[in-house]
């Protein structure tokens, strides 16, 4: 029944998104879709917290017990200090949706984009499926985001400490945004020369992958598995960032100039694809990696419908077209079949 909920609450909060994107800033509308789209989406994630089964809820549930080994020390710190309150695993999930909801906050005021438009992206890619089912990645990627959003250097190392202890491939992220970011700020001549050096640097990883297994059980397991050490077999999700990368290159001049955090995110978008496309050999770690670096795609979309223009024969049809753009991805991402799976499984009771 969960993932009826899921659709209901999606697909209505896009309907309410439509007059945010056409009427006028006076008109009462954009309110109050602004309060459907936030009431029924944090409402939601935490019904999603107090879930029974549902994706690696069981391994969590004994983990969070100390029945199941974790290998990454900062979550068995984690687990361990909040159990040992008496907080149940289902308060755990609570804090963990209050986290998210806070740091689609914090990236909005960041980046000065809608924070309810940022919500619905995120509700439909990432939060049920992600950061309330593979619950550790979730955590690390909302800490390492309070980290590269911090203005203070020290909090930012602090959190990017904290993220990689939860969750090690958060460091891919890390690496790759402060890498990203430094190009952006970067002449336009040696941003060019450094870009090419992270892609040649992603290949390069790619040759290494076979000896970081002695370093990592989980990548010898991830690449000799039948299944999970297939290839690629589907890259629609690489079409669909590279759709977003596009939507963001036509927005350029509007959305670029002067906003150089943009900028890295666009860059983001690139490494993440580059990432797929090396990686296509053994699918689980092609998606698992690039779906890391795609983590803050949604401000990169949602920053460039807020700046969207279009004219047709001289006529302005931006307030039509942008509300069709928003519609147009919104069903994309409720259409998977991998979110229909994953909510499938959650149940109750």
């Amino acid at each position: 029944m969960f993932v009826y909920a899921y659709y209901f609450v999606g697909l209505s909060a896009l309907i309410c998104a439509m007059p945010m994107l056409y009427c006028g800033a006076k008109s009462p509308w954009p309110l109050l879709s602004r309060v459907y789209i936030a009431y029924s989406i944090g409402f939601l994630l935490f019904v999603a917290a107090l879930r029974t089964s549902g994706g690696d809820h069981l391994m969590y549930v004994a983990a969070y017990h100390g029945d199941y080994p974790i290998p990454d020390p900062g979550y068995r710190v984690l687990f361990f200090a909040l159990s040992s309150t008496g907080l149940p695993y289902e308060g755990f999930l609570v804090l963990n949706a209050l986290l998210t909801i806070l740091v689609v906050r914090r990236l909005s005021k960041t980046f000065s984009v809608s924070f309810e438009l940022l919500l619905l992206v995120y509700f439909l890619h990432f939060f049920i499926v992600r950061d309330l089912s593979q619950v550790r990645i979730g955590v690390a990627i909302s800490l390492a985001t309070l980290g590269l959003t911090s203005e203070r250097r020290g909090l930012r190392w602090f959190y990017y400490l904290i993220a990689s202890s939860i969750h090690i491939t958060s460091l891919l992220l890390i690496i790759l945004y402060e890498a990203a970011n430094l190009i952006s700020q970067a002449r336009k001549r040696n941003g060019y020369i450094f870009t090419l050096i992270v892609v040649v640097l992603l290949g390069v990883m790619r040759l290494i992958l076979p000896a970081l297994g002695g370093f990592d059980a989980r990548v010898e397991a991830y690449t000799s598995a039948e299944e999970q050490g297939a290839p690629v077999s589907d890259a629609s999700v690489a079409a669909f960032h590279m759709l977003i990368l596009l939507y963001a290159y036509l927005q350029r001049k509007r959305i670029f100039d002067g906003a150089p955090a943009l900028l890295a995110i666009a860059l983001l978008e690139l490494f993440g694809i580059v990432i797929f496309w090396a990686f296509h050999d053994f699918q689980i770690i092609a998606f698992r990696l690039s779906g890391l670096v795609w983590s803050l795609y949604p401000v990169l979309f949602v920053a460039a419908l807020e700046h969207h223009r279009l004219k047709i024969a001289g006529y302005s049809v931006s307030n039509i077209s942008r509300p069709l753009v928003l519609l147009s991805i919104g069903l994309i991402l409720i259409s998977r079949y991998t979110t229909h799976d994953v909510l499938s499984e959650i149940g109750f009771g």
